[in-house]
């Protein structure tokens, strides 16, 4: 062994040159690096970000409910409430006010009639009185039927037999306009009712004309006025 060999040996421990392994294996050996000794410390891994998410997302799961007890017997069924209608706002004791179309003769008569019994009894008779007078006296008399075909007629003034019949129903043959005038009065919302449902029975054509033909029929003939000479 040469003397340069020798000092290398030297160097490396006493081992000979180019064995790496030899020489990596002396060095743990004989102490080596503190940094070699050290082990580095163990950290769990993370989970993937995905995986955390839905861990984080998800809600918890609800707690079970615990077990009710049962019943010996069914609990009876609730019983059914009785049906209430709506309330009618009308009540059958409140006033109304009606206005009727009478002719002017039998508003006139109407007048006249009050202003007689103010003189002969000391009392005016309000204007519901006397159509409710005249209305119970119709109905008394059983003169419904035979009134509502007043007034509705009209007279034949051409030949039956003729090509053309100028008769039909709603046709004026005359040219006179009917004098109107109204006439108020105010029965309970059930008087009305009651009325309402009487005059279709007999035929009027509306409440207007079961009021003039009932009030025509009732009151006294218009009296002649005496007209006073004048000197």
């Amino acid at each position: 062994m040469t003397p340069q060999n020798d000092r290398n040996q030297g160097k490396r421990g006493g081992l000979p040159e180019g064995d790496d392994s030899l020489a990596a294996l002396a060095s743990t050996a004989l102490g080596g690096p503190r940094k070699a000794a050290k082990t580095a410390p163990t950290t769990p891994p993370r989970p993937s970000g995905s995986a955390s998410q839905s861990q984080s997302s998800s809600p918890p799961a609800p707690a079970a409910a615990p077990p009710q007890p049962r019943s010996a017997t069914p609990a009876p069924a609730p019983a059914p409430r009785p049906a209430t209608q709506a309330p009618d706002s009308r009540t059958a004791d409140r006033f109304t006010q009606v206005t009727s179309i009478v002719d002017v003769d039998v508003l006139e008569r109407f007048k006249d009639y009050q202003l007689d019994k103010k003189l002969r009894e000391g009392k005016e008779p309000s204007n519901t009185f006397v159509v409710f007078s005249a209305i119970n006296d119709a109905v008394k008399e059983d003169a419904l039927d035979r009134l509502s075909k007043t007034g509705t007629e009209e007279e034949e003034v051409a030949d039956p037999n003729a090509f053309l019949s100028i008769q039909a129903p709603g046709r004026r043959i005359t040219r006179e306009r009917r004098r109107t005038d109204q006439l108020s009065w105010r029965p309970t919302f059930a008087n009305l009712d009651q009325i309402d449902e009487l005059w279709p029975q007999h035929g009027f054509r509306d409440r207007s004309h079961f009021i003039n033909a009932v009030l025509d029929w009732f009151l006294p003939a218009k009296k002649a006025r005496r007209r006073t000479q004048r000197r």
